[in-house]
């Protein structure tokens, strides 16, 4: 079975302290997973057909590599796509 979307939770960080949210995580330094690991996972999930991917957190725009992994995801993931989408959520 071929996934048509994933989730990747890409970092913990998050500086914006959104009354509403639910995601508050204060417990320690915050987390992004390193950039070869993403690169590696988006190539999988592209190599299997995957037609979209939603880049979470805390808040993944504040990930380092926010911009390499965006780039990545474009040229491996997008050209095979009709109607490509960027998606970054913060929680």
């Amino acid at each position: 079975m071929v996934p048509r979307e994933a989730v990747l939770h890409i970092t913990s960080c998050c500086t914006h302290h959104c009354p509403f949210c639910y995601y508050v995580d204060d417990s320690g330094p915050s987390f992004s997973q390193k950039y070869n690991i993403l690169e590696s996972i988006i190539d999988e999930l592209a190599k299997y057909g995957c037609e979209s991917i939603l880049f979470v957190g805390g808040d993944p725009a504040s990930h380092p590599d926010v911009t390499r992994i965006l780039g990545v995801n474009m040229t491996r993931l997008v050209p095979s796509l009709r109607d490509p989408h960027i998606f970054l959520h913060a929680y």
